[in-house]
Parts: structure tokens; C-alpha cells; sequence
């Protein structure tokens, strides 16, 4: 889609634009965070996506809602760039996007792990631990609950799938049993 290859052209040239490499971890949250004032209010929505409200007024606005934060000034610049050019309205796509960069920049994956059961540190580090080396790269781990899948975890990397659930392995002895019939 044109609005995913637009999110990528921005989200490296936002990343080309900050000289302290260590500073995108910190643009990152500033970034997610305006997006999630846009994503939580139909009013921002409604206004700042009508094309007939001028310019200036949604300018004056913006002004007004950075004021209410301390983000950073290329970060600014970068919000009223979108703002100009009509493409504040897939923010949130350019928000992934930049923290898919970030995270090759940093040799970091994002891996969503779903339990059955609340993990405790100790388990969470310990997975981490193993899909670290599985992938040689450091793990930032996003977990849900979900007691459909009785036990195990489901690990999701990507488009990789580590499906280690006892719902799985039922679905499994289940089908090689149809076949044997």
C-alpha cells in the first residue's frame, strides 16, 4: 500500500535526522506518544484530517497540543512536516516503521509471547534468554494471557511462529488420529 511505503520513506529519514543514534530510543517514546494522543481523540481526528479546515488553524492547534509536551525540537519539525505534506493521518504506521528501524539499528527484536498463565521474571528473562540465541539478536518481549491455549507459550517473531501450546499439541495428536481412521 502507498501509505506503507510513504510510513518507511519518513520513518528513515526521521532516523537520518537525529545525529545521536543513542537519542531514537527516546524519539521513539515521544513519537508513540503523540501518536497516541491523535489515536485516542475522534476530535484531533476529525479536525486535523478534514481537508476543509486551513492550514493555519490546524498549525495553531498543533502549536498548542506541543506546547502541552516536551518533545524533542527534530521531532517537532518532523510532526509539522507530516502536518504540511498531508500525512499526519498514518502517524501510527510511521511510528512502527521507525521502531522496526530502530530495532535493526540496535540488533533488537520484538517478539509477542502469549501464555495461558501470568509469566513471572525470572520466566519471562528466561525466554528472552532462549529466543536471544535462537536469533542472535536482543529480545524485547510484548506478553498476553490467554487461557484458551491451556499451557505452553506461543512465541511470534516476526512472521516466525513457535507454537509450544497444549492446545497445539491436542490439535496435532487430533489430526494424526483422523488420519489413521
Amino acid at each position: 500500500m502507498i501509505k506503507d511505503i510513504v510510513a518507511r520513506r519518513y520513518a528513515r529519514a526521521l532516523i537520518a535526522s537525529v545525529e545521536a543514534k543513542e537519542m531514537l530510543d527516546k524519539i521513539g517514546e515521544e513519537l508513540k506518544e503523540i501518536s497516541s494522543v491523535f489515536k485516542g481523540s475522534k476530535e484531533l481526528q476529525d479536525f486535523f484530517f478534514n481537508p476543509a479546515i486551513p492550514f493555519t488553524k490546524k498549525e495553531i492547534v498543533l502549536k498548542e497540543i506541543l506546547k502541552l509536551y516536551s518533545f524533542n525540537p527534530k521531532l517537532e519539525k518532523f510532526i509539522f512536516l507530516l502536518l504540511k505534506n498531508d500525512w499526519l493521518k498514518i502517524i501510527e504506521v510511521i511510528y512502527d516503521q521507525f521502531m522496526f528501524y530502530c530495532d535493526e539499528y540496535n540488533n533488537r527484536v520484538r517478539a509477542e509471547i502469549t501464555s495461558a498463565y501470568e509469566l513471572t521474571d525470572s520466566e519471562k528473562k528466561a525466554i528472552a534468554s532462549k529466543l536471544s540465541r535462537y536469533t542472535g539478536k536482543d529480545i524485547v518481549l510484548k506478553v498476553a494471557v490467554d487461557s484458551r491455549i491451556i499451557g505452553g507459550i506461543i512465541a511470534k517473531i516476526g512472521s516466525l511462529v513457535i507454537d509450544g501450546s497444549i492446545i497445539n499439541y491436542l490439535q496435532v495428536i487430533k489430526n494424526s488420529l483422523v488420519e489413521e481412521v
